[in-house]
């Protein structure tokens, strides 16, 4: 029981100097909420630790909005939301369940610190085959006497937006990683200003007894007007608190653009266009920019006049992933990566090069004898079989994988649609 308690007063005292708003910002989060409602065509809203909404809600279907209409129906649903919200916020865990109009909906919870903050809720989706053992939240519960099928707003309304049922659990499969890695570089940021600050208090003691002494120099030496240490101090308290509250913001806020585009590029569509794959591409290299900093190098050169040529772009993220993640991974050198999409004749050819590992029989066996686990080597091996079948059932002309000169090149040619 003790445990508990201070853990309990732990928590209340992260959660005073914490909430969803000051960490993200209202513009912030309704733009991760738009961004997530509109890639998964499921309405969203977030709301703090009591409940209370945060945002406006996102793609609310006409079928739901109806509903709302009657008073009594309205009540239902927001009780319906806060105990999808409830149950989240005490399981720590996401909550799917059928509302009490059969609808399909979600509580994805948003904790740091193990402290729950918030929510993100929504759905309003007609799910054709909900599973057997689905939480249903039943309208007994808030009625009492009163039956759902009695009121008038059950009648006659037009379906909202259909999600089979393991549709509906990708999509917050989808949410969820997004949301866990802006949570998580979150925490970082939120470390590293307790670090930063924890060296300014340490420093700011420190200037304390210099200027002190300082005083007392000055005093025994005042002919000599010393006054350059207390310049420097200032100049260098400025500059501390300067990065204490841009540096890492501005990075993480980058951060998480690029991921955000990224994630949700990645699963949205199975060709693009190559000026988008370029971009989906930089997305990625800029994340690891960031990761490895003055370590990591890279070039993106596309031919314009193929710019909005339409081609499968999933090896050429998965073959960019995978060459960038093993050399970064399980090598110390400075690594570089050049991406190169030109046109011949009628072919589209991307090289993609690096001075690392490498994806080839050679380099593979190399890595599962000296650096990888088994598990590693088999899932990679999974996602270059996965490339592999991807690109003999498609038009793709060739592919080979190349290392000459201490240098690694996949090649792949894309045949020029009629």
């Amino acid at each position: 029981m003790e445990n508990m308690t201070n853990h309990s007063n732990s928590s209340q005292d992260i959660r005073d100097g914490i909430d969803l708003l000051s960490i993200f910002g209202k513009e912030k989060l309704e733009q991760i909420q738009k961004l997530i409602s509109d890639v998964t065509g499921i309405a969203f809203v977030a709301i703090d630790y009591k409940g209370e909404p945060l945002t406006k809600m996102t793609n609310f279907t006409k079928h739901c909005a109806s509903i709302r209409k009657n008073p009594i129906c309205k009540r239902i649903c927001e009780l319906s939301d806060a105990s999808g919200a409830i149950r989240a916020a005490v399981t720590k865990k996401t909550s799917i369940y059928l509302c009490p109009f059969d609808m399909l909906e979600v509580a994805i919870p948003i904790i740091i610190d193990d402290t729950y903050l918030g929510a993100l809720v929504g759905g309003q989706i007609d799910c054709p085959n909900p599973p057997d053992d689905i939480l249903k939240i039943e309208e007994k519960w808030i009625l009492g006497n009163e039956k759902i099928e009695d009121l008038e707003s059950k009648k006659d309304l037009s379906s909202g937006k259909v999600l089979k049922y393991q549709d509906f659990v990708n999509s917050v499969k989808l949410v969820e990683f997004i949301i866990t890695e802006i949570i998580s570089k979150e925490i970082q940021i939120r470390n590293m200003e307790k670090s930063y600050k924890n060296n300014i208090s340490i420093l700011e003691k420190d200037i304390s007894l210099l200027e002190k002494s300082n005083k007392n120099f000055e005093e025994r030496l005042q002919v000599l007007g010393n006054n350059i240490n207390k310049n420097v101090i200032n100049d260098l308290l400025e500059i501390l608190s300067n990065l204490s509250i841009l540096a890492d913001k501005n990075l993480m806020n980058f951060y998480i653009d690029n991921l955000v585009f990224f994630a949700i590029n990645f699963v949205n569509k199975a060709i693009l266009p190559i000026d988008e794959i370029s971009d989906l591409v930089k997305s990625y290299l800029e994340i690891k920019k960031i990761q490895y900093s003055d370590r990591f190098t890279y070039n993106i050169s596309v031919d314009q006049s193929i710019s909005n040529f339409l081609i499968s772009y999933r090896p050429i993220i998965i073959y960019t992933v995978l060459m960038a993640n093993i050399s970064l991974k399980y090598l110390d050198d400075p690594y570089h990566m050049d991406l190169n999409i030109s046109s011949k004749e009628n072919e589209i050819i991307i090289k993609i090069s690096d001075n690392g590992i490498g994806l080839g029989e050679k380099s593979m066996g190399i890595l599962k004898k000296t650096y990888m686990t088994e598990y590693e080597s088999i899932e990679i091996s999974s996602y270059l079989a996965y490339i592999k079948h991807t690109i003999e059932d498609s038009k793709d002309k060739e592919l080979r994988i190349i290392k000459e000169n201490n240098k690694n090149q996949v090649l792949i040619k894309y045949e020029i649609g009629d």
